[in-house]
Parts: structure tokens; C-alpha cells; sequence
């Protein structure tokens, strides 16, 4: 596995403009703070050197932070084959960083979904997690409702009276 040109890869995806309409700018942020961290740790895989403790919490916060992030996105959005790469790629940086340096259950969890939705393989126990999601999107939409709407009712109330 090449890094620095699965890391090089990720960036020009995330510099594209078609995935500004895919992945939000705070989103996009914390992307590259996570490439950048493992752009300059790349000796803890390749050398087997130590990261310091700073590091590895950041590295744990910021891997959990952007595995929901592209869970939610594969889950929500339409995906084509340049999202389909960039998760491939990104999914692939993070593995070896989970087997090498944070060794999580939870990271390798979250990658697999992320694999299966995108590869079409996904099992039906993924289907219910993905339409849960998506019904308490739908559900928390359906209680909305604008300021308008609530004097509009109180307008009708006064004119029927």
C-alpha cells in the first residue's frame, strides 16, 4: 500500500468540485486533519515508531469523527465513482492505521459498513441501521415547522372568531 498516494488521492477528491455538493466544509476540514496527521506520522507504519500520547487521542477523536462523517454520506447521498474511490482510499488509510497504531474495534466496525454499502454487499441488519437513520432524519424534518406557519394558525383562529 502506497500512502502518500492514497493520501494524495484523498486530497485531490476533496479539492474537486463535484464533492462540494457531497461533503460539507466543516466535514471537508476535519478530512484533511486527518490526512495531514497521517501524512506526518507516516513513520509509525512504515517505521514502526511510537506516536506520542497527544497524538493518539487526536488520532482516535478525529478517526471516530470522520468514519460517522462517510458512514452518513454513503448512507444519505447518491454515490458515484469518485466518492466510491475516495472511500475506498480513505477507508484503506484509516484500516492501516487501525491495525497498526489505535487496534479498535469500533473504527474496523465502522470501516466494514462503509466498504459494504459502497461495494453493494451490504446485509440486511445494514439496511435497517441505514433506514433507522433516515426515518429519524425524517421524523425530526416532519416536526419542523417555520415561525410562519405557527402565525398563520393564529391569523385563522382570530378570523374565525
Amino acid at each position: 500500500m502506497d500512502t502518500e498516494n492514497l493520501i494524495t488521492k484523498s486530497y485531490q477528491y476533496l479539492d474537486c468540485s463535484e464533492s462540494t455538493y457531497i461533503i460539507q466544509p466543516s466535514q471537508r476540514s476535519k478530512f484533511r486533519e486527518l490526512l495531514e496527521l497521517m501524512r506526518c506520522n507516516d513513520g509509525v507504519l512504515t517505521n514502526k515508531e511510537p506516536l506520542d500520547n497527544t497524538g493518539s487521542k487526536n488520532l482516535e477523536r478525529l478517526v471516530g469523527l470522520c468514519l460517522t462523517n462517510l458512514s452518513v454520506i454513503v448512507s444519505e447521498k447518491p454515490i458515484d465513482d469518485k466518492l466510491k474511490q475516495f472511500c475506498l482510499d480513505y477507508c484503506c488509510l484509516v484500516s492501516a492505521w487501525n491495525q497498526e497504531v489505535l487496534k479498535d474495534q469500533t473504527v474496523y466496525s465502522k470501516i466494514q459498513f462503509i466498504s459494504r454499502i459502497i461495494n453493494k454487499e451490504w446485509t440486511f441488519d445494514d439496511s435497517l441501521l441505514i433506514l433507522r437513520h433516515l426515518y429519524k432524519k425524517l421524523e425530526k424534518d416532519l416536526k419542523w415547522r417555520p415561525p410562519a406557519f405557527d402565525l398563520s394558525d393564529h391569523y385563522y383562529n382570530l378570523l374565525k372568531e
